[in-house]
């Protein structure tokens, strides 16, 4: 709290309003993180997930490539 109250007095703010402000920016960046975390999920889940087209397309590659 020392180091904040420094900090405040150097910005030439209040006390407070740092915390505030300080608090609000860090929750920002936890969003963002979330969000980017969330995203990255779900984009490996959609690679994840079997097309049967494709599915059946590579079945019968490999066939063929058994036949040969």
């Amino acid at each position: 709290m020392k180091n904040l109250k420094l900090i405040a007095k150097y910005r030439g703010r209040a006390y407070q309003p740092l915390v505030r402000d300080l608090l609000n920016r860090f929750a920002m960046s936890e969003l963002k993180d979330i969000f980017r975390e969330l995203k990255e999920a779900s984009q490996k889940k959609v690679s994840e997930e079997k097309d049967p087209v494709i599915e059946g397309f590579m079945a019968r590659e490999q066939e063929e490539r058994k036949r040969a």
